[in-house]
């Protein structure tokens, strides 16, 4: 009785959570709206400034909400086991990588018992490369059995992430951006004891590696990626592509 309790109480906080985001963003972009009018009437070059500065608040409010969206649903539903391989491919193919290579180096399929929303980890990680990844090309992402438990690393050959702000990545509030990404894909790793670190080098690239502990990882029936990748036609092979 308890718990049915606590999954009516959390349903209800879901569904006003979603009511008053979905209320709150549709007033914002009325906001948004009215300051581009205000923006095309009134002259003056501090009178712009501040109405720059005023949208510009109004755009990290939506993010911010749309991030409530995600965070939400972290941890309502119990972990699942989710194949790896599947999932990273889907996120990957459903961006527009122009001008990456991906590659995967891993001779078999693993499957994760996590977060129902852990293709979004890979999601947030790969989103850090294409706005933060000064000069990169490659992402690399290669999984390996190690005695601690299963070793997820990617790696791109961008600029890299300095000494200073490794940790500070994964904190809300950090970055450029909304700063919440990372901070969301430590979260919900978090949830079945998988651990993430950025440990790569400045200057020669970011490197994130995911440690999943004994007992959250199994192997597949379903052929890795590289084995599913050498029996496909060639078009479906991601490779190069040249950036816009």
């Amino acid at each position: 009785m308890a718990e049915q309790a606590l999954q009516l109480a959390n349903k209800k906080l879901n569904l006003m959570g979603s009511m008053t985001r979905h209320d709150s963003l549709n007033q914002l972009a009325a906001i948004m709206g009215w300051l581009d009018l205000v923006a095309e009437d009134v002259k003056g070059e501090t009178v712009q400034k501040y109405l720059n500065r005023m949208r510009q608040a109004a755009v990290t409010i939506e993010r911010q909400l749309e991030f409530t969206a995600d965070y939400q649903s972290v941890g309502v539903e119990k972990p699942v086991w989710i194949d790896i391989g599947r999932s990273s491919q889907d996120v990957f193919s459903g961006l527009d990588l122009s001008g990456f290579e991906v590659k995967h180096d891993h001779g078999h399929n693993y499957e994760l018992f996590a977060d129902s929303m852990l293709p979004k980890v890979f999601r947030n990680i790969l989103d850090n490369t294409l706005r933060h990844g000064e000069g990169a090309t490659t992402v690399t992402v290669t999984i390996r059995e190690t005695t601690g438990g299963l070793s997820i690393v990617y790696e791109d050959d961008g600029v890299g992430v300095p000494l200073d702000v490794k940790e500070k990545i994964f904190e809300k509030g950090f970055g450029k951006h909304t700063g919440l990404g990372l901070y969301l894909a430590r979260e919900v790793l978090a949830i079945t004891g998988i651990k993430i670190v950025e440990n790569g080098i400045p200057g020669k690239g970011a490197r994130f590696e995911i440690t999943v502990p004994h007992g959250a990882f199994r192997r597949s029936s379903l052929p890795s990626v590289d084995q599913a990748a050498r029996h496909a036609p060639k078009d479906l092979i991601l490779g190069p592509r040249s950036r816009p």
